[in-house]
């Protein structure tokens, strides 16, 4: 297949779109596998672009070169950057993707490796009134969003994630507080 990489790309980036939404939906675990594969495909199917670039035009693309290239453009005529858009509406879309896939994963990893997050989950897997809704707790979903403000000793924390249990999936709020260094959970609620 002389194009694979166009297809390997564009389906990595339309299964982390689809993967995404059914995410927030609580579509669990077929989001999670979604958003767990689309980055793999995304990745072959650029290694194989450039090595069809390599193939076909004898070096790897320079993106350096290009960029100041149109910006010397877009200094004669500003809609040179519209123009270069419309050119290359695939490339600009799959660079949005991968921008969202890498700063997605960043962010959810930033607070799911957080103190305040692993005492959410150890706080929900203890919990007996949460237990008796969801059942036993299987895993948290892939996304964690919220807002951590801490200092050396004080702060406080809410997030907003998804619980697959046995019975089900949920969305989950919880809100702590860290005092002299501990977080504390004040509230998790299901929704």
């Amino acid at each position: 297949m002389k194009f694979k990489h166009q297809l390997l790309i564009t389906t990595g980036c339309i299964l982390y779109i689809i993967s995404f939404f059914l995410e927030t939906a609580n579509y669990q675990p077929y989001s999670t596998a979604g958003l767990l594969l689309s980055p793999i495909l995304t990745i072959i199917g650029l290694i194989y672009w450039l090595k069809f670039y390599k193939t076909t035009k004898g070096h790897y693309p320079n993106f350096f070169k290009k960029w100041k290239e149109y910006l010397s453009k877009m200094k004669l005529n500003p809609f040179n950057g519209i123009i270069f858009l419309f050119k290359n509406v695939l490339s600009f879309w799959t660079l949005a993707i991968v921008f969202w896939m890498i700063s997605t994963l960043v962010f959810d990893l930033i607070f799911k490796q957080s103190n305040a997050f692993r005492e959410t989950q150890a706080y929900c897997k203890s919990n007996k009134e949460i237990l008796l809704k969801t059942g036993k707790i299987k895993y948290f979903g892939i996304f964690v969003s919220g807002k951590i403000t801490a200092d050396d000793e004080t702060g406080d924390a809410e997030f907003y994630f998804t619980i697959v249990g046995a019975k089900g999936n949920f969305s989950a709020k919880s809100e702590l507080t860290k005092i002299e260094d501990k977080w504390t959970v004040d509230n998790v609620q299901l929704q």
